[in-house]
C-alpha cells in the first residue's frame, strides 16, 4: 500500500515526503501552530500541513520501519514512539529541572488559543519555578540556560519568542507538545512528596521516553 500511494506522489511531493520525515524523526514532534520571528505572528507549518495532508502514506511507511504514528488533532501535534522504545532522549539534571519547571507552568496558566495552545513564561519565571520547587538553591549561569533552552527546542517542546544575548529577557513558548512528555497527574503527585523524597522525583524524570 506504501509503494503504491508514494509511487503516485509528484516528484516534488517525494522529495518533500523525504524532508518531513527526516524533520519529524530528528524532532519527535511536529506542531501545528508556531511562531515566526521574522512576521512575528503565528502561523501553520508546513511540515504539520504536509502531514496532515499525506497522513496515511507517512503512517504505512514509519509502520514499516518500527514507528508508531500518532497524533492529537485539537492541540494540533503529531508525533512518533518507536515500538521498540528506542526513541528516549536523555536529559542532563539542570535541562531536566527546567522541563518539569515549565511542564508545570503549562498545566497551571490557560493555554492561549490564539498562540495555537501554547503559554508564554520567561526565564525569570521559570528561575522562580525551580526555586519554588526546591530544584535549584543558587542562580543558574546564563550559559546553562541557554544549553538547555537549545536542547528543548531541538525536540519542539519550546520555542524561544526573541534572540536577545541577555539569556534573562528572552521570552518562552512552551507548546502543547510538553503535553505528551510528562504525565502530568504522575508529576503532581510526585511534586506533592515530603521534600526528603524529592530526589527520587528527580531521578524518575532524568530519562525521559516522548510520547
Amino acid at each position: 500500500m506504501f509503494e503504491q500511494d508514494y509511487n503516485n506522489l509528484y516528484e516534488s511531493e517525494k522529495e518533500e515526503f523525504r524532508r518531513v520525515c527526516n524533520y519529524l524523526l530528528s524532532k519527535t514532534f511536529v506542531v501545528r501552530d508556531v511562531y515566526d520571528r521574522v512576521a512575528k505572528k503565528m502561523i501553520t507549518s508546513t511540515e504539520f500541513l504536509f502531514m496532515e495532508k499525506y497522513y496515511d502514506i507517512f503512517e504505512n511507511y514509519l509502520s514499516i520501519a518500527g514507528w508508531k504514528l500518532q497524533k492529537e488533532p485539537l492541540q494540533g501535534i503529531y508525533w512518533v514512539e518507536n515500538i521498540y522504545g528506542q526513541n528516549k532522549a536523555k536529559f542532563d539534571s539542570f535541562t531536566t529541572y527546567i522541563l518539569l519547571a515549565l511542564m508545570i507552568t503549562y498545566e497551571e496558566s490557560a493555554p492561549i488559543t490564539t498562540l495555537g495552545n501554547s503559554v508564554i513564561t520567561t526565564t525569570y519565571d521559570v528561575i522562580s519555578k525551580m526555586q519554588i520547587l526546591g530544584l535549584i538553591t543558587k542562580k543558574p549561569s546564563k550559559e546553562q540556560f541557554r544549553i538547555a533552552f537549545r536542547r528543548l527546542e531541538q525536540y519542539n517542546i519550546i520555542l524561544r519568542l526573541n534572540t536577545s544575548q541577555d539569556v534573562e529577557l528572552w521570552k518562552i513558548m512552551i507548546l502543547p507538545s510538553i503535553h505528551h512528555v510528562i504525565d502530568y497527574d504522575k508529576l503532581i503527585k510526585e511534586v506533592s512528596l515530603k521534600e526528603r523524597e524529592l530526589e527520587n522525583l528527580k531521578r524518575n524524570i532524568h530519562e525521559l521516553e516522548f510520547g
